[in-house]
């Protein structure tokens, strides 16, 4: 499947154009750097004070939140609601992130932080939709238990405007999950 994907992505980015460019290989996500890059943001960020403290369990922004709850919010958000999103663009965390970002020079392209629910935690940029937790970001980290990093398949990133590889993975505080982390990566970035 994933060789057809290639396949697939690399002669519709020849039709589509020079801007355009070819979906990434799954192989060629060890070949960028990529997880070791990952790995490297993930742990400084569960060390960090600000991180920790975003994850405090009466914080989180869904924990006591039913599904249908949850979906009226990603309504509001995929609305725009500036009264929702924008504190949390303007959070702390969300700064720091921003920072991180920039720091890549282009290679990383957003920072999604998710709750144990797959809400929202902080986030840079702004995302399509608050809640993730019906997407395999969520759904093969945090609700599948797992320990390891899950590559997404390459595809256009609607939120960043660039073609992005995404990893993501299960957050840990003192050894207890808290919720999961999605670093996507510009496939362009040289």
């Amino acid at each position: 499947m994933g060789g057809n994907l290639f396949r697939v992505a690399t002669v519709a980015a020849a039709l589509l154009g020079p801007g355009v460019p070819a979906l990434a290989d799954p192989a060629d996500t060890a070949q960028k750097g990529y997880v070791p890059h990952f790995d490297r943001i993930v742990t400084e960020l569960e060390a960090d004070a600000a991180f920790r403290a975003a994850f405090k369990p009466a914080d989180a922004p869904c924990a006591n939140l039913d599904e249908a709850a949850i979906v009226a919010i990603d309504k509001r958000w995929r609305a725009g609601d500036a009264a929702l999103i924008d504190p949390m663009l303007a959070s702390p965390l969300a700064r720091h992130l921003a920072t991180i970002i920039e720091a890549s020079k282009g290679r990383v392209t957003e920072i999604i932080l998710m709750d144990v629910k797959g809400c929202n935690i902080a986030v840079h940029p702004k995302t399509t939709d608050y809640w993730q937790g019906d997407e395999d970001k969520w759904q093969k980290t945090y609700a599948a238990a797992s320990q390891a990093v899950f590559e997404d398949r390459t595809d256009f990133d609607d939120s960043t405007q660039t073609w992005s590889q995404q990893l993501s993975r299960t957050l840990f505080i003192a050894g207890k999950p808290v919720g999961a982390i999605t670093i996507g990566f510009n496939i362009a970035h040289r």
